[in-house]
């Protein structure tokens, strides 16, 4: 019994042992460590997060700049060269105007007949149509175009002023392929052709044009009729009966005689009688008016002295010339015509 008590006794006084040597350590205590957090490297093996070479979110963090927006075109009023290089998916601007002389021009008024351009390339066409009356912008081939109000599946319908745009991509083979206006009578005039080369046609401010753009300007208007244009205005005519001039409207927007010579004059004696013969071989519509200057520039205009619009055909006016002819003009008023279908009259020798 007393064996057992002293055992007792021993094992509670090594066990208050124990604790009082616990107590006076040096107090460091464990704590746990969780496993520092992975993300996949480009790599494909594991790094610490926020270790060097962990990828970064592609949305930027908020407050900061996001990255700058491609601009779709080059700065307005600039047509990079053919050859220049444009960031992937940019359109190059070309700046035309379509004006009422029937040309396409450059804003600065340098008349464009040929294109460069680059196969593939983007192009934004921005035309401002300055006449006051139709036009339209074609891309297709030559026989296409030239059928008045021919549409294609690349263009610009008819509208009558302001800016309209077209995006084109240039196709691998431009061969044959023309731009052009094909309003009834535009098109003999407003048309040109793409080439595949380095310079682009020029900007606004002066740079010169292609060389070939001066080939297409409209021939200058003579000084005198052609020859057979009409009978000289002495030229004597029975008694009672008008001296016949027979001229031809034609697709070129000019008057013409019979053998296709352009008419800017036709010499007349103060009271004689004049039948003008007109034969409209356009296949669209001409008129003939005579008047001022002033009175014929007005598209659409019409004097008490004229034919109305027909298509094609023979129509004919009647006229007493006046003893004063200073200021009058023949002409045809039909919108964007008058430009070149015009001309004078003089007094004959």
């Amino acid at each position: 019994m007393h064996t057992s008590i002293a055992r007792l006794a021993s094992a509670a006084l090594a066990l208050l042992f124990i604790l009082s040597a616990c107590a006076s350590g040096s107090g460091a205590t464990w704590t746990y460590a969780p496993v520092a957090a992975t993300v996949e490297s480009p790599s494909g093996s594991e790094a610490p997060a926020g270790s060097p070479g962990t990828a970064t979110s592609a949305v930027p963090a908020e407050g900061s700049a996001a990255p700058a927006e491609a601009t779709g075109a080059p700065a307005e009023g600039t047509a990079a060269p053919a050859g220049s290089e444009t960031p992937s998916g940019e359109a190059r601007v070309i700046d035309l105007v379509a004006n009422a002389a029937l040309q396409f021009t450059t804003p600065d008024g340098t008349h464009v007949t040929d294109i460069p351009v680059t196969p593939g390339e983007t192009i934004l066409f921005r035309i401002d149509n300055t006449a006051g009356f139709d036009h339209n912008f074609y891309i297709g081939s030559d026989a296409e175009l030239n059928v008045p109000s021919t549409t294609t599946g690349t263009g610009i319908p008819v509208w009558q002023s302001g800016v309209q745009e077209l995006t084109w991509v240039v196709p691998d083979d431009i061969s044959g392929l023309k731009f052009g206006c094909t309003v009834p009578g535009h098109y003999a005039l407003m048309q040109g052709t793409f080439s595949v080369g380095e310079a682009a046609p020029p900007a606004a401010g002066g740079s010169e044009a292609p060389a070939a753009s001066a080939s297409a300007a409209p021939p200058a208007a003579s000084a005198a009729p052609a020859e057979g244009s009409a009978a000289p205005a002495g030229s004597e005519a029975p008694s009672g009966e008008g001296r016949v001039i027979e001229l031809h409207a034609t697709a070129a927007l000019q008057f013409t005689t019979p053998d296709g010579t352009q008419v800017t004059d036709i010499p007349v004696t103060p009271g004689e009688t004049v039948v003008f013969r007109i034969d409209n071989t356009a296949e669209f519509e001409h008129d003939f008016y005579i008047g001022t200057d002033a009175e014929l520039s007005v598209p659409s205009a019409t004097t008490d002295t004229g034919i109305p619009t027909w298509q094609s055909g023979v129509q004919e006016l009647t006229w007493v010339v006046p003893d004063d002819i200073s200021g009058l003009k023949f002409g045809c008023t039909v919108p964007g015509h008058y430009a070149l279908m015009q001309g004078t009259f003089s007094v004959a020798a």
